[in-house]
């Protein structure tokens, strides 16, 4: 039995595989909000201590900082690499946002899945979409043998116990209407309407933008190398910042050509020198990927 390819792209504000480092006290000291920016480039240590520091700028990340900063908290947002959400697997996935339906029953992926198309609307509205600007293409799982086509009934069912409602079996005369191109082989399949195929990298765009709006503090090219936690309670991040090129170092006219760079290194920019910077958090969330081990490090240091 056949199914879509891809990974599913789920867009809730969930943590998955990280962790979250607390203070002794995760209440705010008074009820203002400290709204003041400080220059990274011109202090050593910052005076302002955040509510939440979040390590990682993939879509897992953005999507922690975005959902902490519309519940009015203070936010420091670190990533390694120049700009947020350009790591392969945050804009270089498959694009796919899936159901849920082949998740493993009663995994913590599929209730993610679930939950994640249940704030899809909110978050469409909040982006300026509308639901009507999804491609919602949907998706087949395709049965191409008389014993496959005797489980579909099993497949339709995963569909409903992850809540899929709208998923249903296309018997083989119908299939034909659906997906003309598809082979003759087919005996049937289950169509899964609701799965979508978004550009990956414009939801980190999006996911970026948002983040700003609400006033996340966004420091990139900034690697976290140590954390420690004071008497106070509170964390103290250490940083390198500024040690991989910037994006100024970059140079293009926007046009292809055989054999070159879309956008050539510009060799007389360099490297800007790093700079050490320590960021203050009352709780830090390991949102760090594939990098979650390494920053897991620094806490039991």
């Amino acid at each position: 039995m056949a199914c879509r390819p891809g990974v599913g792209l789920a867009l809730a504000a969930a943590s998955v595989g990280g962790s979250m480092w607390y203070a002794a006290s995760n209440r705010r000291n008074g009820n203002a909000r400290d709204d003041e920016k400080s220059e990274v480039a011109t202090m050593q240590e910052r005076t302002r201590t955040f509510d939440a520091i979040v390590v990682g700028g993939g879509l897992v990340g953005l999507s922690i900082a975005r959902t902490l900063a519309l519940l009015d908290q203070s936010v420091a947002l670190i990533e390694a690499a120049p700009q947020p959400a350009s790591s392969p697997a945050s804009s270089g996935n498959s694009g796919i946002g899936c159901t849920g339906y082949d998740a493993p029953s009663g995994s913590l992926e599929r209730r993610l899945l679930r939950r994640s198309i249940e704030l899809h609307p909110t978050l469409y509205r909040s982006f300026g979409l509308s639901y009507n600007h999804i491609r919602k293409s949907g998706s087949l799982v395709v049965a191409w043998s008389d014993d496959e086509k005797g489980k579909l009934h099993e497949v339709l069912g995963e569909n409903i116990e992850a809540r899929d409602t709208e998923a249903h079996v296309v018997l083989e005369g119908d299939l034909r209407e659906l997906e003309p191109s598809l082979s003759e082989r087919a005996k049937g399949a289950v169509l899964c309407p609701r799965e979508a195929v978004v550009e990956p990298f414009l939801v980190g765009i999006g996911y970026t933008q948002s983040c700003l709006l609400h006033g996340v503090e966004l420091m990139v090219n900034t690697s976290v190398v140590g954390a420690e936690r004071g008497e106070d309670g509170v964390w103290n991040v250490r940083c390198k910042q500024g040690a991989q090129r910037d994006l100024a170092c970059w140079r293009g006219d926007g046009r292809s050509r055989n054999g070159e760079l879309l956008a050539a290194l510009d060799e007389a920019a360099g490297h800007r020198s790093a700079e050490d910077v320590v960021v203050k958090g009352r709780v830090v969330v390991n949102a760090a990927g594939l990098f979650g081990d390494v920053v897991e490090s620094f806490r039991q240091a």
